[in-house]
């Protein structure tokens, strides 16, 4: 059975919730303390759901229905001993007309791994019984944010500790890190920035000259397809409130840029990985890095790949009998602008990303052309994603915005 977000169970609640209704009339915090607590005995709706962050099962996972939902909570209630819940002001969550439920924000302790103790944060969501009599439990949210006495990931006071960031290897030819991060990307530079936060050793290796070249050094023209919003890096808004909706790559790697200067990032760039091995009778990993002309040898324990897709190494398709075509048979990956094929007739095949900002490009020129999408049926991407997605999503994750800043 083939899945897609349209497959995917839960759905919004209706919009049974009078807009002038007062929270004050049901006690919403003795309620959440009391569903945190008996989970058995507390009422859910058939169509819940609980999102975990790392908190209780060690994962990110999501279970559906309230059997279940009260099935794995007993489980990993046995494992975790969730305490010390203590419930926030509740708040009416209308994400569109037709849908509306109570927050209630709440905070607990947790045992973790190696007698670590665990803060975590949640929110419980209730909507209002059928018969209207009563509140049902709709939405779980329960996020480890962090370990007690260990630092915080959104505090990045640590860092500012440091020096200057590192653009070139020290003296030494072997390195030993926690953390070995290769590929200074979004992900890459959004770990590095959470591990100095907790005062982590790690080396972040970037295989380009310059911070964010896989940005300007594809096509031009190539842009972010998702709002400025949410692609800010940690701790603070990484763009101003000026700069385009759809950021432009100049401007997205002039921001990964001052990230790397204000958070002071541990970053080789180009630095080549020749070889990577696991560690001899250790946990860990050898790596062998190439710059400058010197070989090092970094021994890590834990190695992260943030290299994306590796959309930037062209990889065309094999099509029959391409060689008998008398014109120009260009992948995305050798592609720069549309200059060139000013007055010319071209196909556009493929309608993600790369193919909207080719054709986007070649529209500019007045070109002859057209789109086809290499599917049993064409789609556009749903513009709901710009819109009630982003919600749901913030309140399946946590939304910058609601994260402590720190100067």
């Amino acid at each position: 059975m083939p899945r897609g977000f349209d497959n995917v169970p839960g759905s919004l609640p209706p919009d049974a919730i009078p807009q002038d209704f007062d929270l004050s009339t049901v006690p919403f915090l003795d309620l959440a303390e009391k569903v945190l607590k008996n989970f058995p005995g507390s009422a859910f709706d058939d169509g819940c759901l609980w999102r975990d962050f790392l908190c209780m099962t060690g994962q990110i996972r999501t279970f559906y229905g309230p059997d279940r939902i009260k099935e794995k909570w007993a489980g990993y209630h046995q494992e975790k001993l969730p305490r010390n819940f203590h419930a926030g002001e509740p708040r009416i969550s209308r994400p569109a007309p037709s849908s509306s439920w109570v927050d209630v924000p709440f905070t607990f302790v947790t045992r973790q791994d190696g007698g670590l103790v665990g803060n975590c944060s949640g929110t419980i969501s209730f909507i209002p019984s059928h018969d209207g009599t009563g509140w049902k439990v709709w939405m779980l949210r329960t996020v480890l944010e962090n370990f007690e006495s260990c630092g915080h990931p959104d505090d990045p006071s640590p860092t500012f500790s440091t020096a200057k960031s590192i653009s070139s290897p020290p003296g030494q030819l072997e390195q030993h890190v926690s953390v070995l991060i290769i590929g200074g990307g979004q992900a890459g530079l959004s770990l590095s920035g959470r591990l100095g936060a907790l005062s982590i050793p790690y080396i972040l290796l970037e295989k380009d000259s310059e911070i964010g070249y896989s940005w300007t050094g594809k096509y031009d023209g190539v842009r972010q397809h998702t709002i400025r919003e949410m692609n800010n890096l940690p701790f603070d808004r990484t763009y101003r409130p000026s700069d385009p909706m759809l950021l432009p790559a100049k401007i997205v790697a002039e921001g990964f840029q001052n990230y790397v200067k204000k958070y002071c990032i541990n970053i080789w760039l180009a630095a080549e990985v020749e070889k990577c091995l696991p560690s001899n009778g250790e946990i860990g990993w050898v790596v062998n890095v190439r710059k400058g002309g010197k070989s090092y040898v970094i021994k890590a324990r834990h190695l992260v790949l943030s290299m994306g897709a590796s959309l930037s190494v062209p990889n065309p398709p094999r099509v029959p009998n391409a060689d008998s075509f008398k014109g120009t048979i260009l992948d995305l990956g050798n592609f720069k602008n549309s200059s060139s094929w000013k007055g010319k007739k071209g196909i556009v095949v493929g309608s993600a990303t790369g193919g909207h900002d080719g054709l986007f490009q070649l529209s500019y020129y007045k070109h002859r052309l057209c789109c086809p999408q290499l599917l049993q049926s064409y789609r556009f991407s749903n513009p709901l994603s710009f819109t009630v997605l982003p919600y749901i999503r913030r309140m399946l994750i946590r939304s910058p915005r609601s994260r402590p800043r720190y100067a």
